[in-house]
């Protein structure tokens, strides 16, 4: 067995980790011997087994559990590293050095190891200019990226972001370290050329979802939002940043209250939702928690702090809110006193990635009747 047939193989957090075990499959059919490092999200949201993965590879499998100097260990006995697949958020940690299993993978890279990442994400979030230019910086560093391919997704888009199939990934990895050609290696460039496709249809009777995230605004000025969300009338829900949810609580009661204007009752909140974590409602299921927000006409960030904005920037994903910021068809806007107090270039990057600003919190009535396209022109 050369170098190159023992493989290291990292899951990341895509509801296509469910095609691992084929994958393993067509690779140990193929005479490779692989070793699985599992991340969190797959494990934890029951996508892949920890027992199925041993028997499939006959291998210890690796976890959260296990140290980086293992994982390191284990990255460095491979002549091959496959991230497969490769979620938007492993692809910016990976890119910005953001966690110790990137930084052993980079440092595996540097050290001559053969890299393949085989992206999978909605397609909205494939097109994000962010993940593009994750992407970008993967590959220039050395990186082979097989796919994504164009198809129908988990959440029921189509187009590109989709992993390719499993039994092209193993061919493709093949050809490439035996220099060959391979359809599937050509994906990639393909799907930087369209990332997106068709502009989604808007619903006629949509709300604004507000995102609370951030760590330096204080509670009293969400109280004092939700207030003047009532006055306009415009019928919201709310997600919260980890950061937000010990505030859940009273923010469900303050989205019930009744609204007084001048002694007359404003628009009841009855209907608003506070979503708080992946998954919670019932009516969604695997990663079509990124359907929140198509309900919705807007989503409204109204407190960005520096260190959210450079996640954003970076296309991080791995909470909620950011993944909805990622995946949302929906225009997204902020205010441009948000922007005011972000360093000057990091604000300018927002509005380049697509960022719209209002004045004021009633600017959203007008705004939300009248939405602009994914990848218009910002204000």
């Amino acid at each position: 067995m050369s170098e190159n047939d023992k493989i290291a193989l990292i899951v990341t957090g895509s509801i296509a980790a469910i095609k691992t075990l084929p994958l393993i499959d067509e690779l140990r059919g193929a005479g490779r011997d692989v070793s699985v490092i599992l991340t969190r999200a797959p494990q934890e949201w029951d996508w892949v087994k920890v027992d199925e993965l041993k028997d499939a590879t006959g291998n210890p499998v690796l976890t959260e559990d296990d140290s980086t100097a293992a994982k390191e260990k284990t990255i460095l006995a491979a002549g091959t590293v496959l991230v497969v697949p490769a979620s938007a958020d492993f692809i910016s940690q990976f890119v910005h050095e953001s966690t110790p299993l990137a930084c052993a993978l980079l440092s595996a890279l540097r050290k001559g190891r053969d890299f393949f990442f085989a992206p999978a994400m909605n397609v909205w979030m494939w097109g994000h200019p962010a993940t593009q230019r994750n992407c970008a910086a993967a590959e220039g560093a050395g990186v082979k990226i097989i796919g994504p391919a164009c198809g129908h997704m988990a959440c029921g888009d189509e187009g590109y972001g989709r992993m390719a199939d499993v039994k092209e990934i193993a061919e493709a990895i093949a050809a490439s370290q035996e220099g060959r050609p391979h359809q599937a290696l050509s994906y990639y460039d393909d799907a930087k050329k369209d990332p997106r496709g068709v502009i989604p249809v808007r619903p006629d009777d949509g709300r604004v979802l507000v995102v609370l995230a951030g760590e330096t605004m204080p509670w009293p000025s969400v109280k004092e939002l939700v207030n003047d969300l009532s006055r306009t009338g415009i019928a919201a829900d709310y997600v919260l940043d980890p950061n937000w949810t010990k505030h859940k609580d009273e923010l469900e009661a303050l989205i019930n209250e009744k609204c007084m204007v001048n002694g007359q009752e404003c628009q009841t909140r009855e209907e608003s939702v506070v979503y708080y974590k992946h998954f919670q409602d019932p009516d969604l299921e695997g990663m079509e928690h990124i359907k929140i927000p198509e309900s919705k006409r807007l989503l409204f960030f109204p407190f960005i702090d520096d260190e959210l904005a450079v996640r954003m920037l970076q296309g991080r994903g791995g909470t909620l809110c950011l993944d909805m910021y990622l995946a949302s068809k929906a225009p997204i806007v902020t205010t441009a006193e948000c922007l005011r107090h972000l360093a000057p270039f990091t604000a300018a990057s927002l509005r380049k990635d697509g960022m719209e600003t209002i004045d004021h919190v009633g600017r959203l009535v007008c705004l939300n009747a009248h939405p602009r396209s994914p990848g218009s022109q910002p204000h």
